[in-house]
């Protein structure tokens, strides 16, 4: 039994960690996403003229 509660802890953990990983890189790609709008907008604008 107790390896099924460490298994069991495991996975919790992994699960957590998976979830702080997916909020972590949301938040890089918004920033980077940010950046990139703000610059393909420079360069859209610029570009005709």
């Amino acid at each position: 039994m107790e390896l099924w509660r460490l298994v069991g802890v495991c996975h919790v953990a992994l699960a957590l960690a998976a979830v702080l990983v997916d909020v972590t890189a949301a938040v890089v790609v918004a920033e980077t996403d940010t950046a990139v709008l703000v610059g393909v907008n420079a360069i859209v604008v610029v570009a005709p003229s």
